[in-house]
């Protein structure tokens, strides 16, 4: 099966499978496989594993908040405050409940995380690796962009049922042209970190 983001080749390979996420870091998702592009590192997989990868960062992204201490977030009327917007403003924004500022739940409210809101006062964009710390941070992210696949006989067989998603590696956006993108970017980069195994 040819890719249809470049025409390589797609190999299968057995999971799990270990993303290392530019915001949160390495975290793996159960995935026992899933085909590979070897020439753009495209990954090919069915719809029902994507959005697990989904719940597996966002396990993860809870996990790296609640062990931040309490005094780098602050509430939701001061975050409108810092932004210059309403309350009921920021809780509309599209983009920051999808989560372009950080935020996590907490006595029964929502708290932004500072600087995630003055980086998004900045530039648009409040993400930033929270395993790393804010000096390490680069105008350039790597991502991978998910995007359905066309259907048709172009999908048949493959995983025993039609894969729906593909998951395209990334770094040619920067921060500022990320905002500007109509589709909202998930932050996702797939990376060989080990060994990876041909079915």
């Amino acid at each position: 099966m040819r890719c249809h983001n470049c025409g390589g080749s797609y190999k299968r390979f057995k999971g799990p499978l270990r993303i290392q996420d530019p915001y949160i870091g390495s975290f793996e998702v159960g995935i026992p496989e899933y085909l590979k592009c070897e020439n753009c590192g495209e990954y090919l997989l069915p719809g029902r594993w994507a959005e697990e990868v989904d719940r597996a960062r966002a396990r993860k992204l809870e996990e790296l908040l609640a062990a931040r201490p309490l005094r780098e977030f602050i509430t939701a009327s001061e975050a409108a405050r810092l932004l210059g917007i309403s309350r009921q403003a920021l809780h509309k924004n599209r983009r920051i409940r999808k989560g372009v500022i950080f935020h996590t739940r907490f006595g029964g409210g929502i708290v932004y995380l500072k600087k995630s809101v003055e980086l998004f006062k900045e530039t648009g964009d409040g993400r930033y690796p929270l395993w790393k710390s804010l000096g390490q941070v680069s105008d350039r992210a790597e991502y991978t962009e998910a995007r359905e696949l066309p259907s048709g006989e172009f999908l048949q067989g493959m995983f025993g049922s039609k894969p729906t998603v593909a998951f395209v590696p990334t770094n040619k956006y920067s921060r500022s042209e990320t905002v500007r993108r109509e589709k909202e970017v998930f932050a996702h980069e797939c990376k060989k970190t080990r060994e990876e195994v041909y079915v």
